[in-house]
């Protein structure tokens, strides 16, 4: 395969991942009122993922090390979505000092609609790349917790 070829074929990639990314916080937008930064969305991300399809509550720490942000960012964006109602927090019964985070505000028809949307943008996605977004159809299956 020539350079032109590769350099082709990486332009197409780096154009589907911007579609894709795009169409994906287009989704968000709709579900998630307000305005936020793609991080805040990110943890919000979290806790639901977390809380909808593991089955448990998200901490502070495991938000930290999952997404790779710092406290500050992370104890920001808790502290914003406390205050809008969309998460919830409650004391872990092991640890009084560690927080449990919980989704909120997604009705089982927006829930379902937004994961058919989604297991639909990945099926375009493996189209084109095997493979691409497998972990994510995978909801039903329990993490286990390193906090």
């Amino acid at each position: 395969m020539s350079d032109m070829e590769t350099d082709n074929m990486d332009e197409a990639t780096a154009l589907r991942d911007q579609e894709f990314a795009r169409e994906f916080l287009d989704l968000i937008a709709e579900y998630v009122p307000g305005s936020y930064t793609l991080n805040q969305i990110r943890i919000l991300q979290y806790i639901y993922l977390c809380s909808d399809y593991r089955g448990r509550p998200a901490t502070h720490g495991e938000i930290c090390r999952a997404l790779r942000l710092s406290a500050p960012t992370v104890s920001r964006a808790i502290a914003l979505f406390l205050e809008t109602g969309m998460i919830q927090e409650q004391p872990d019964p092991s640890d009084g000092r560690r927080r449990l985070l919980l989704g909120e505000r997604v009705s089982d028809s927006n829930r379902q609609q937004m994961s058919q949307r989604f297991s639909a943008m990945l099926a375009r996605e493996r189209r084109y790349r095997p493979g691409a977004g497998a972990e994510a159809d995978q909801p039903g299956e329990k993490a286990r917790s390193t906090d």
